[in-house]
């Protein structure tokens, strides 16, 4: 849950917003508990370095399944290792054996989004997709 906080208050997106730790802990617990979620970290000697957290859906239109990003962050003294790379290659094995036929990873948390982009690329992600954003 820390390293999550840690997401919220590096974001230039998020870092403003409101924090309210119930609403944190529902929604974490939700997660964790849902059967077509995985959650995943990085962990040494009792250090968390980083966490993904994803899951399976369904298209609107057929039965086939694809895996998507909730959220993803690797700590900052840990960022140009392996980490985010291992923990994204995981995730796509966990969703392969769930039967997921493609998957969906994205940033919008404005923390080094070109980095994690490139990232995404070499690792064969690509595509017409876009997130944009605006304050209503």
């Amino acid at each position: 849950m820390e390293m999550s906080i840690a997401l919220k208050n590096e974001s230039p997106v998020f870092r403003e917003m409101p924090y309210i730790p119930e609403v944190h802990f529902g929604w974490l617990k939700n997660m964790m508990e849902h059967k077509r979620t995985c959650f995943l970290v990085d962990e040494t000697e009792g250090e968390l370095r980083g966490f993904f957290l994803g899951g399976l859906s369904t298209y609107y239109f057929n039965n086939d399944v694809f895996a998507e990003d909730y959220t993803i962050y690797v700590a900052p003294d840990y960022r140009g290792t392996r980490i985010g790379l291992r923990l994204i290659k995981a995730f796509e094995e966990w969703a392969r054996n769930q039967g997921a036929k493609h998957c969906y990873l994205g940033t919008n948390t404005g923390i080094q989004s070109g980095r994690f982009v490139k990232l995404l690329q070499v690792l064969g992600y690509g595509g017409p997709g876009m997130m944009l954003s605006k304050e209503l």
